[in-house]
């Protein structure tokens, strides 16, 4: 597996979400908006293929499931946006 990376528009803002492999098929997950300098860490995302968790920061200990990598990395950056909102 490798780093995955995405761009992905947010309430108007272009984020980059970069997740980046710490073991077998887990990765921290950073998001950074367009014009910021510092990647901020928003989660976990755990998974391959077409079976994907996502475990926030957010304080909450609930997970999410997603079909893909982009999709749940998605999840993890509109919960960590709602948060710094």
């Amino acid at each position: 597996m490798s780093d995955k990376n995405f761009t992905i528009i947010l309430n108007q803002t272009t984020v980059r979400i970069e997740a980046e492999e710490e073991g077998r098929a887990r990765y921290m997950v950073r998001m950074v908006k367009n014009g910021e300098s510092g990647a901020t860490r928003i989660g976990y995302l755990t998974g391959a293929n077409q079976t994907w968790l996502a475990e926030p920061y957010s304080g909450t200990k609930q997970s999410f499931t997603a079909t893909s990598a982009k999709e749940a990395c998605t999840i993890l950056a509109k919960m960590a946006n709602s948060i710094q909102a």
